[in-house]
């Protein structure tokens, strides 16, 4: 009884979307974000995180899709990209490629990673360290300067998502020191 329970449960949960060069960037375009495993058959760590990914799916459904490229079948995905190892999991956001996953390869550290991309928020600066430390950040920068407009920095962090970091400038008189009036 119980053995027929699990597969029917089993068989509810969602997996991780098989792509090919056709699907691949619809695919990548339906969530804010996708995780695409570049796997080969013959890699037995490439099956390791598949069944990661599947496990994961379903907690971050609407959200972060989960993806596998065959790059034995669709090479010209895993070309495009410049996948160079296997197994590689690329970072896509908004329909675009943003980085390669850098973490460990545990169920853990890539829940932390998925949580960490959808917990993006606009950095709040409230002094001039605050301005000078924001301006070092990397990838890229962007000040906005009227702090009604957080809802635009919200739909800016998630159409560029990984590539840019948004900060608030709440500070009147920082304004005013910067030029800005």
């Amino acid at each position: 009884m119980n053995l027929i329970f699990l597969a029917i449960f089993s068989s509810i949960l969602k997996r991780a979307t098989m792509a090919n060069s056709k699907s691949f960037l619809k695919l990548i375009s339906q969530t804010p974000y996708s995780l695409v495993l570049f796997k080969t058959s013959g890699c037995g760590e490439c099956k390791q995180l598949l069944a990661i990914l599947d496990q994961i799916t379903d907690k971050y459904a609407e959200k972060i899709s989960m993806i596998i490229v065959d790059s034995e079948v669709s090479s010209d995905i895993s070309q495009n990209y410049s996948v160079a190892e296997i197994p590689s999991i690329g970072v896509f956001g908004g329909g675009r490629f943003i980085q390669f996953y850098q973490g460990e390869w545990t169920e853990v550290k890539i829940v932390e990673f998925c949580d960490s991309l959808l917990s993006q928020k606009p950095d709040i600066l409230n002094d001039i360290f605050d301005v000078y430390s924001f301006q070092n950040k990397q990838p890229a920068n962007l000040i906005i300067f009227d702090p009604n407009q957080v809802d635009v920095g919200n739909t800016l962090l998630r159409q560029f998502a990984g590539r840019l970091q948004i900060g608030i400038l709440k500070n009147e008189s920082i304004k005013r020191y910067i030029g800005i009036s």
